[in-house]
């Protein structure tokens, strides 16, 4: 009985150690930071559909992700005015390679996709990224701003052809009469 009994108890062992490893991986492993972050805090005067979590992308590559979204201090980089914080979690060794200078902004891969950050390339040398530096966004474009500006383009339109209606008809009775001796079925045909 002995034996059965030491075969038991190693089982059990294993099996605990089996059912503790699952569970580190499931439950703790995605959320543990295994390298060295460096914070940076982006502002904006509204995030749209952004999420915690979001990934944060540089040339295609994941680098870092979205860590919180607040409301932002009105004494903040907007001029004054609300907005939100957003604080952003990157890889160190890639931080310290990116161009501050660069525009941050949120993009994604469909209509119908989660959103995320991108960092766009800046113009002057990779002076890199440090530990609580802030940037200051672009908005996304809102539905209201973009049927706001098409219908000032349209209007703009409308005005341009009002004013130039009088010389589109001039020149529309000046090909008439150009193409009317080219027609077969004139009596002025050539």
């Amino acid at each position: 009985m002995e034996p059965d009994r030491l075969a038991q108890r190693v089982g059990l062992w294993a099996l605990a150690g089996l059912v503790l490893v699952v569970g580190f991986y499931v439950f703790v492993y995605g959320r543990v930071d295994w390298g060295a972050r460096t914070r940076v805090h982006v502002y904006f005067h509204e995030v749209g559909a952004l999420h915690e979590g979001a990934p944060f992308v540089v040339a295609g590559r994941t680098i870092g992700k979205v860590e919180s979204i607040g409301l932002a201090a009105p004494a903040a980089p907007l001029g004054g005015s609300d907005g939100v914080e957003v604080t952003v979690a990157l890889a160190a060794r890639e931080a310290a390679r990116l161009d501050p200078s660069g525009d941050v902004f949120q993009a994604s891969k469909g209509p119908l996709a989660d959103r995320y950050l991108e960092l766009g390339p800046g113009g002057g040398a990779p002076a890199g990224l440090h530990e609580g530096q802030v940037l200051v966004g672009r908005d996304p474009p809102s539905l209201d701003k973009v049927l706001a500006r098409a219908w000032g383009q349209l209007q703009e339109v409308s005005a341009f052809l009002d004013e130039e209606r009088p010389d589109f008809a001039a020149l529309a009775a000046q090909v008439a009469r150009v193409r009317a001796p080219l027609d077969p079925a004139s009596p002025d045909a050539l």
